[in-house]
């Protein structure tokens, strides 16, 4: 049986932390690098969508606009031009506070 100093069992245990050192540090690396494609990866899905969502509000924008004029022009025929305007701004209003209060009871 071979006698094992001090002096070898302390190097032998300074090579094992040598080497569980890289490992953890190769393995961080990859951890990282994972975790930086993941986030630019979600970053990029979420301008998509934000984007998307932009363009179907401005569609939704324009949308109501041209119901509005639709609507002006119909009630023009029935009502004075002078109160048209008045009556589809309440009408605006009152939706506008039926989904306000939509949205605080969520």
């Amino acid at each position: 049986m071979s006698k094992v100093t001090i002096s070898d069992f302390i190097v032998a245990v300074f090579d094992l932390l040598e080497a569980e050192g890289k490992a953890l540090k190769d393995n961080s690396e990859l951890f990282f690098k994972n975790q930086q494609q993941n986030l630019k990866q979600t970053i990029k899905n979420s301008a998509w969508a934000i984007g998307f969502i932009t363009v179907s509000f401005i569609s939704l924008i324009a949308a109501i606009a041209f119901f509005m004029f639709g609507l002006y022009k119909v009630l023009s025929v029935y009502i004075c031009d002078m109160e048209v305007p008045f009556i589809l701004s309440v009408v605006l209003v009152c939706l506008s506070l039926i989904f306000g209060y939509i949205a605080s009871k969520r």
